[in-house]
């Protein structure tokens, strides 16, 4: 895939960011559409989401945003889901529901190891009346895009300071022995990266630190820290309980 001439190659390499001028050849037709494959595999990882959490959501549509509905997709960049929802036809209360579609997303992600064009897959819900911040966005459901991404041009800054504080924090959630301590860190972590989103963008400081922290596999350690603490937990109870 030939990258941009005119990009700024230290800050991509640094970062570790791909711009390219195509679409991911995984992911897409020439022409521009869902592959048959990914779109159909798409539709099976929602079918089976609905039935996973055991609750008919009323799906208004299915898109595919991000990075893979861009052109600054990695090996790594995740094929990100989201189910357009309307709170509104769930409960009224709308902070409630909300609050039960982040569990039963959580849970399906981490139960789930799913991949599809060689692309790891993460689902999300989104309510109808909010608005997602992505260069692109196109509809499963309709097959066409509603939004079509434009070319990325790459800005000229530097991150290391923040970066390193980032690094500092991550560090201690993960030599703290503490699952609250390293739950907290990855909330963070995926909170900022969505207020930096909304705000100001792919190229914003919150989603660059975000990038740097999972591509130097961080974040993935703080998942595994958390998995083994809150085994320990669970092991522990059980123990006390069965010497009561």
């Amino acid at each position: 895939m030939q990258v941009f001439v005119d990009m700024n190659y230290k800050f991509l390499e640094k970062y570790e960011f791909e711009i390219h001028d195509i679409l991911n050849p995984r992911v897409w037709e020439e022409d521009g559409y869902l592959k048959p494959k990914i779109k159909n595999g798409i539709l099976e990882i929602v079918d089976e989401f609905q039935k996973y959490i055991d609750f008919d959501l009323p799906v208004i549509d299915v898109v595919l945003v991000g990075s893979n509905a861009s052109y600054n997709y990695t090996d790594k960049s995740d094929l990100d889901i989201h189910l357009i929802v309307n709170f509104d036809n769930i409960d009224e209360n709308k902070e409630l529901v909300n609050a039960l579609c982040q569990s039963w997303k959580s849970l399906f992600n981490n139960s789930y190891d799913i991949m599809l064009g060689g692309q790891p897959v993460e689902m999300y819900i989104e309510d109808m009346q909010t608005s997602t911040n992505s260069n692109g966005i196109y509809s499963v459901l309709n097959d066409r895009w509603l939004k079509f991404p434009e070319p990325i041009e790459v800005p000229e800054f530097n991150i290391d300071n923040e970066l390193e504080e980032v690094k500092i924090a991550v560090d201690d959630a993960l030599n703290s022995n503490n699952y609250d301590e390293v739950s907290k860190m990855i909330d963070w972590l995926y909170y900022q990266r969505k207020l930096a989103l909304q705000l100001e963008g792919e190229f914003s400081v919150g989603n660059l630190i975000f990038k740097a922290i999972r591509n130097e596999g961080l974040l993935d350690k703080l998942k595994e820290e958390k998995l083994r603490l809150r085994s320990e937990e669970l092991t522990v109870e059980g123990l006390d309980k069965c010497s009561l």
